[in-house]
This record gives C-alpha cells, sequence and structure tokens, in this order.
C-alpha cells in the first residue's frame, strides 16, 4: 500500500507560490487552494457564474479557513494523499505532526521572493489583474512570520516530522520591469536537517 503524501507549499503571500507549483496538477493528490475556493463563494454571494478574487467579505474569508482545515483534518484522519498552499502558520506544523504520527510523507516547499516591497508589488500586480488581492497592511503582517516560521521548518526537518523540505528563490532578474521570473532558484534540499541539493 503506497505511503499517503502530505504536500505543503509555503511561503509569505507574493512570493510565488502558484505559479511554479500548483498544487492542483499533482498526480493521486487531492488538493486544495483557499484563494481559489473564497474566490468561488464570492463569485456565489455575488450572483457570478466564475469566480471573483476581489472585494471578499471577511465572513467569506473565515468560511473559506475552516473549510480548508476540515479538508486537512479529513485527509489526515482518512490517510489521503492531498496538498495544499499556505502562507504557514503554527497549526501547519500541528498538522504535520498528526500527519507524520498517522503514516504520511510529509512533503514542504518554501518559495520566497526576496523583502517585503517586492512580495506587496506582487499582489498588487495580481489584483490589478483581477486576482487575489489584500491590503498592503495585511502583507506585511503576513509577510514576518511567514518566513520566520522557515526556521521551524527547518527544525521540524531535523526531527522528521516534514521529511522534505525544498526552499527556493523567486526573484525576478529585473524587479524594474519584470515581477515575475521564468522560475524559482532551487536553493536547496533538506532531508533529515542533511542537505542534498545545493543551487
Amino acid at each position: 500500500m503506497p505511503v499517503p503524501r502530505m504536500v505543503i507549499v509555503a511561503g509569505a503571500s507574493g512570493g510565488g507560490k502558484r505559479s511554479p507549483f500548483p498544487v492542483k496538477l499533482l498526480k493521486n493528490v487531492d488538493s486544495w487552494n483557499n484563494d481559489d475556493y473564497r474566490a468561488r463563494l464570492n463569485g456565489d454571494r455575488l450572483g457570478r457564474a466564475e469566480p471573483v478574487y476581489t472585494e471578499i467579505p471577511k465572513g467569506i474569508t473565515l468560511q473559506a479557513g475552516a473549510a480548508m482545515e476540515r479538508f486537512i483534518e479529513d485527509h489526515i484522519a482518512q490517510r489521503q494523499s492531498f496538498a495544499f498552499e499556505t502562507t504557514l502558520r503554527p497549526v501547519t506544523f500541528d498538522q504535520a505532526r498528526r500527519a507524520t504520527g498517522n503514516g504520511f510523507r510529509v512533503e514542504m516547499l518554501f518559495v520566497g521572493a526576496g523583502d517585503v516591497q517586492l512580495h506587496i508589488d506582487r499582489v498588487k500586480s495580481r489584483g490589478n489583474d483581477g486576482g487575489h488581492s489584500a491590503s498592503e497592511s495585511s502583507l506585511r503582517e503576513i509577510y514576518t512570520p511567514a518566513m520566520g516560521h522557515l526556521v521551524t521548518a527547518f527544525k521540524a526537518n531535523q526531527r522528521g516530522t516534514i521529511k522534505t523540505l525544498g526552499v527556493f528563490h523567486n526573484l525576478p532578474a529585473d524587479r524594474s520591469t519584470d515581477l515575475q521570473p521564468k522560475e524559482p532558484l532551487y536553493l536547496v534540499e533538506f532531508v533529515r536537517g542533511n542537505p542534498v541539493v545545493v543551487a
């Protein structure tokens, strides 16, 4: 019987998680993208057939967050492989511990794009194109703990709670002309705290 996988695509908002690592394309893995789910709920609220990523009420954000937690907990309990995107919070590490205890292989891909202003600029650009956006103040609040949790992820990798931890740098070659790099730079992969791939 194959070992179930928990795949976490993590990093601060605007770091560029979705483009290089779309969780919905993983094979034999159920996936969850909270931005898309919120947009679908918002579209339903507005009577629209398509998702609406702008002006999402707080109530929908809370509803989507609760649905994501149920998705994760149900998959851990049923030992079904799954993947999701997250800005990385303490609860993610609690979920990873429970998944590991239930026989999962936990994998994390951490994507960062450099300083907070570049993350903010990317989210603004995405919002201007009709995609998911957020206020500058909320993005600044998310950035510091999200980047800080990379240290927590490394410690979890040392303990074996997170089996593999891949770290990617998503900084564009010229941020003045192009906010989106063609592909992120694979910096390093850790297995039980030991680096196995270094760019």
